[in-house]
C-alpha cells in the first residue's frame, strides 16, 4: 500500500468517521498553521482521540499564559478518520471555523514529526462486506432493535432508515447521530468488516437494555 503524509490532530472526545463532516473551532497557533498548511498544500487532515501525553504544557510554559494552557502534546491513535480541510471563516484575531470532510480511514506507520503539531506517515484501510447474507441478517437485527429502542421517535428511525438499505449505510448513520462512549466509537472506527462494527454497536444496545 502507498503510504502519504497528513497531519495529524488529536482531539479529545472525537471519533471521525468515513462520511462524516467534523466542524471545528481551530484558536491554537499550532493548529492555525496546521489549517494553512492543508488550505496551501491541500494536506489531509487526520482528526483521532489522543492515545496519551507526551507532555504537558504545564511542562512547557508559564501557568501565567492562558495562550498556550491547551498546548498538551498527545500521542494520537494509530487508527482514525481523515480528509479535506474546508475553511468556513477566517476570523480577525486569527482563529478559524473549518469543516473536515472525512474520506478515509487510515492507520499511522510513522510519527514523522510532533512539532508544531504532528504530521504522519499513513496508509490507507479500506472496509468492506465480508458475507453478503449475514450483513443482511445484521441490518435487519440492528433496525429491529432500533425500532424497539427509539422507535416512538418516528423521525430518527427514518434518518437511520436513509440510504440504499445496506449495513453500511445504517452503520455510517448509526455512528453520525447516536451517543456511543469514545472508546466504543474507535472499537466500531478501527474494524474492518461491517459485519463486525454491528455485532459490536448490538453488544453495546443490548448491554444498555440490560440496565434498564
Amino acid at each position: 500500500m502507498k503510504e502519504k503524509t497528513i497531519a495529524v490532530f488529536p482531539i479529545p472526545g472525537l471519533v471521525a468517521f468515513p462520511g462524516q463532516d467534523i466542524p471545528l473551532h481551530i484558536f491554537e497557533p499550532r493548529y492555525r498553521q496546521m489549517v494553512e498548511d492543508s488550505l496551501e498544500t491541500g494536506q489531509n487532515v487526520g482528526l483521532c482521540i489522543p492515545a496519551g501525553v507526551i507532555s504537558k504544557a504545564s511542562d512547557r510554559v508559564s501557568k501565567n499564559d492562558s495562550q498556550f494552557k491547551n498546548l498538551s502534546m498527545f500521542r494520537p491513535q494509530k487508527i482514525m478518520g481523515s480528509g479535506k480541510v474546508e475553511l468556513l471563516e477566517s476570523l480577525d484575531d486569527g482563529r478559524y471555523h473549518i469543516n473536515v470532510k472525512i474520506l478515509e480511514k487510515v492507520e499511522i506507520q510513522k510519527v514523522v514529526t510532533e512539532t508544531p503539531y504532528c504530521l504522519a506517515e499513513v496508509i490507507v484501510r479500506n472496509e468492506s462486506i465480508q458475507n453478503m447474507d449475514y450483513a443482511r441478517r445484521l441490518h435487519d437485527e440492528l433496525m429491529g432493535f432500533l425500532l424497539q429502542v427509539i422507535g416512538q421517535r418516528k423521525e430518527v428511525l427514518s434518518y437511520l432508515g436513509q440510504g440504499t438499505g445496506d449495513l453500511e449505510s445504517l452503520i455510517r448513520n448509526i455512528v453520525s447521530f447516536l451517543y456511543f462512549p469514545v472508546e466504543v466509537r474507535q472499537l466500531i472506527l478501527e474494524e474492518s468488516f461491517f459485519e463486525k462494527k454491528a455485532e459490536i454497536i448490538l453488544t453495546y444496545m443490548q448491554s444498555l437494555g440490560n440496565q434498564q
